[in-house]
C-alpha cells in the first residue's frame, strides 16, 4: 500500500514518541510547578509566622522582666526604713543636689539605674519635700528643682483620686521632657521614651502617696531585645491600648494614634482580627499579638509583603525549576539517542516499503532480510520475518489467484458445452408441442408449454430475478402440479406493485409451494387454495405464503424453527470463518457444520433461508405455524435496508406516489 494512500502528512514514530514524552514532562513539570508553589507558599508563611512569633514572645519576655526589675528596684525602699523616713520628712534638708539629704535620694536613684541599665533618665517626685529629683544616665548629671504644692495634680490631673488603687502604670511612648528641670542639651538623646510610673506609699496604708518614681526607656530599647530585622518590606508596630504608636519603624510615627498615620497603614492595622492569626489584605501580610504584661496593654503588630515573605521559596522554585529543565533536556538528548538505536529498524522498513510500493509493479520477490540485516531477537525481527512471510504469501496467492482465473476460464467452456443439453431438450419438447397442435390436443400443448418454460426458467445461470418473475413461475409449478394431480389448486396473489421489482433469489419460493403442495395435501381435496402477500411494513419486506391444507404439527413447527436457529448460526459462522489450524481440522469441522442442514433432510425450507440469508442479511428471519384458513403460514421477513439501492429508490418512491395519489 502507498504512503500516499494514509491521510495527512508522513510523521515519523520517533518524533511522536519524543513529543510525547516532552507534552508528558511539561505536564508534570506545570503540576509540580502548581503544587510546589501552594506547598512553599504556605511553607513560608509559616515559617515567617513563627519567626515573629518568636520576636513577639522575645519582646513579652523581656518587657515584662524589664519592668519587673525596675519596680522590684523601686519597692526595695521598703526594706529602707530611713528612706521612708527621709521622704516622710517635711523638715529634710534638701537646699541643693549637692546636700546629704538630696545625695542620698539620688544613691537610690542610682541603684535604680542599676537594676535598669535601659532608663533613658529616672525622676522622683517627693511630695513631702516638695523637690523633683532628675538623673540623665547618658551623662550622669543630677538635677533638683522646688515643686509646688499642686504639682501633682496638675502633672496627672487623672491619677490622685485613683492613685492609691495604682501600683504601676506605663506612660506610652512622648518625646522626652525635663520634668520642669534646665537640663544640658540633649541633641543626642532620643526623640522618643516610654515611661513607667510607681507611686511610692507610706506603709501600712496606700492612701498617702509620699513620692512618684518614673523611668524613661527609649524606644531603641525595644529594637536591641528583640532584634527586629526591619526594611522596607517588612516592618514592626507597637500600639498601646489608645492606638497610639509605642514603638514604630518609621521614626516619625512614634508617639502618634494610628489614626493619623497614611490610610494604607491605618487600614493594614485598625482592621479587625484575632490575636495570634494573620491574614492577608492589599498584598500584605499582617499579623499582631497581646504583649503579656501586668502592667501595660500593648500589641505588636508585623505587617510585610507577600514578596518579601515569600522571597526565599521563589528563589528555591526557581533554582529548582531551572534544574529540572536542564534534567529535561538532558533525558531529552538521551531518550532521542535510544529512539535512533532502536527505531532506527522502523524507519528503514517504512523507506523498504515506500521504495517498493512506489513502483507501478511492485516485485514481490523483495524480501526485507537482505534489505535489514536486524540481528536481535526481539519485535523488530518478528516484524521483519512477518512481512517477508506476507509478501511469500501474497506472491503465493496471486499465482494461486491466476491459476483460479485459468480453471474458472475452463469451467466457462465447459458451461457452454454443457449448454447443448438443455437447447436439445427445448427443441425435443417444441416438437412434441408442434405435433400436439397438429392433432388438435391443445391441453397437451399447453402443458408441454408451460413445462418448457418452468425448465428454462430453473437452469438459467444467473440467480437474480424480480419477484414478480417468482410469482410467475410459482404459478406455472401450481398449474402444472394441478394437471398432474387432476385437482385444481387455487393460487391467489396480493402484492403491493411497489415491491414487485425487487431483487430476490431465483425460486426461493418454489419450496415454499411444494411444501404447501406435498405437506399441506392440498392436491388430494377439493378446494385446495394457496395464497401468496407481498408487502412492506414499517421497515420490512414480508413475504407470506397461505394455505389451507394439512397444517403443520406443533411439534414439527418447534423442530423447523430451532433447525432455522441452527441455520442462522451457521450463516454467522460462515460471515467469520475459523482460522485454521495446520491439519486443516477446524475447517474440516467448520464445513461438516454447514452441510448439517441438507444432510438431516430439511433441505427444502432450510435450504430458502439460508439462501435469504446470504442475499439479503443476517436481520432476515422465517417462522412457520397454523393459520385461520385451517392450513399452515411461512413467513419471511427482509429488512428495507439490506435491499440493493435501486429497489430501496423504486420502493421508495411507489410509496411516495401511492400516497401522494391518495
Amino acid at each position: 500500500m502507498h504512503s500516499s494512500s494514509f491521510p495527512g502528512k508522513y510523521f515519523s514514530i520517533k518524533k511522536k514518541v519524543l513529543i510525547a514524552f516532552l507534552g508528558v514532562v511539561l505536564l508534570v513539570l506545570l503540576c509540580y510547578a502548581v503544587f510546589f508553589s501552594c506547598y512553599t507558599f504556605n511553607a513560608a508563611i509559616e515559617r515567617y509566622n513563627a519567626q515573629i512569633a518568636q520576636v513577639g514572645n522575645a519582646l513579652s519576655e523581656n518587657l515584662q522582666y524589664f519592668l519587673s526589675s525596675c519596680v522590684d528596684s523601686v519597692r526595695s525602699i521598703y526594706y529602707n526604713e530611713s528612706m521612708i523616713a527621709l521622704l516622710c520628712d517635711s523638715s529634710a534638708n534638701f537646699i541643693n543636689s549637692e546636700s546629704a539629704d538630696s545625695q542620698r535620694l539620688f544613691s537610690y536613684m542610682l541603684s535604680i539605674y542599676a537594676a535598669a541599665p535601659r532608663a533613658l533618665q529616672i525622676h522622683l517626685y517627693a511630695y513631702n519635700a516638695q523637690r523633683s529629683f532628675l538623673i540623665t544616665t547618658d551623662n550622669l548629671q543630677r538635677y533638683m528643682n522646688f515643686l509646688h504644692g499642686d504639682t501633682f495634680t496638675s502633672q496627672f490631673p487623672d491619677r490622685p483620686a485613683s492613685l492609691s488603687s495604682l501600683s504601676v502604670w506605663v506612660e506610652s511612648t512622648h518625646p522626652v521632657h525635663s520634668y520642669g528641670h534646665f537640663t544640658q542639651s540633649r541633641a543626642n538623646r532620643s526623640p522618643g521614651v516610654f515611661t513607667i510610673n510607681i507611686p511610692i506609699f507610706k506603709l501600712p496604708s496606700r492612701a498617702s502617696v509620699i513620692g512618684l518614681l518614673s523611668v524613661d526607656i527609649s524606644t531603641e530599647y525595644i529594637n536591641d531585645v528583640c532584634g527586629f530585622n526591619e526594611t522596607e518590606d517588612s516592618q514592626i508596630f507597637i500600639l498601646d491600648d489608645q492606638q497610639n504608636f509605642v514603638y514604630a519603624s518609621q521614626s516619625q510615627l512614634i508617639g502618634a494614634n494610628a489614626k493619623d498615620a497614611p490610610a494604607d497603614l491605618t487600614d493594614l492595622l485598625l482592621s479587625p482580627q484575632d490575636d495570634g492569626e494573620y491574614s492577608l489584605r492589599n498584598g500584605c501580610l499582617v499579623r499582631s499579638w497581646s504583649i503579656g504584661s501586668d502592667y501595660c496593654s500593648w500589641t505588636l503588630y508585623s505587617v510585610s509583603t507577600i514578596d518579601y515573605v515569600t522571597h526565599d521559596m521563589v528563589i528555591s522554585q526557581i533554582a529548582l525549576i531551572v534544574t529540572f529543565i536542564l534534567l529535561v533536556i538532558l533525558m531529552s538528548v538521551l531518550l532521542y539517542l535510544i529512539l535512533l538505536r532502536y527505531l532506527n529498524p522502523l524507519s528503514r522498513i517504512a523507506t523498504f516499503i515506500r521504495i517498493n510500493t512506489s513502483q507501478s509493479n511492485y516485485n514481490l520477490n523483495n524480501r526485507l532480510a537482505p534489505y535489514l540485516r536486524y540481528k536481535e531477537n526481539d519485535e523488530v525481527s518478528l516484524l521483519i520475518s512477518s512481512i517477508d512471510s506476507m509478501l511469500k504469501t501474497i506472491s503465493s496467492s496471486m499465482v494461486h489467484q491466476y491459476q483460479l482465473a485459468l480453471a474458472n476460464e475452463q469451467l466457462n467452456l465447459r458451461s457452454l458445452q454443457a449448454q447443448i443439453n438443455p437447447h436439445f431438450i427445448y427443441n425435443t419438447l417444441q416438437c412434441i408441442a408442434g405435433k400436439s397442435i397438429e392433432h388438435g390436443d391443445m391441453e397437451t400443448y399447453s402443458c408441454i408449454a408451460s413445462f418448457g418454460q418452468l425448465l428454462q426458467y430453473a437452469m438459467e445461470f444467473d440467480s437474480g430475478v424480480t419477484l414478480e418473475q417468482e410469482i410467475q413461475h410459482i404459478r406455472r409449478y401450481i398449474d402444472l402440479q394441478s394437471i398432474r394431480f387432476g385437482s385444481a389448486v387455487r393460487f391467489d396473489v396480493e402484492a403491493d406493485p411497489a415491491v414487485l421489482g425487487v431483487s430476490v433469489p431465483r425460486m426461493f419460493l418454489q419450496p415454499l409451494a411444494e411444501n404447501s403442495i406435498i405437506h399441506g395435501h392440498l392436491c388430494e381435496k377439493p378446494g385446495g387454495r394457496i395464497v401468496l402477500r407481498v408487502g412492506r411494513r414499517d421497515n420490512l419486506l414480508l413475504v407470506i405464503l397461505e394455505d389451507n391444507g394439512v397444517p403443520v404439527e406443533e411439534k414439527t413447527a418447534q423442530a423447523l424453527m430451532r433447525k432455522a436457529e441452527e441455520t442462522f448460526e451457521n450463516y454467522k459462522q460462515l460471515q467469520n470463518p475459523p482460522v485454521c489450524g495446520s491439519d486443516m481440522s477446524d475447517l474440516h469441522r467448520y464445513s461438516e457444520n454447514l452441510l448439517d442442514t441438507s444432510r438431516k433432510g430439511h433441505i427444502g425450507l432450510m435450504n430458502v433461508y439460508m439462501r435469504i440469508l446470504l442475499f439479503f442479511s443476517h436481520d432476515s428471519r422465517l417462522s412457520i405455524g397454523k393459520n385461520d384458513l385451517g392450513g399452515t403460514t411461512i413467513r419471511i421477513s427482509i429488512p428495507v435496508s439490506s435491499l440493493s439501492q435501486k429497489d430501496q429508490a423504486a420502493v421508495s418512491q411507489t410509496a411516495k406516489e401511492r400516497r401522494d395519489s391518495e
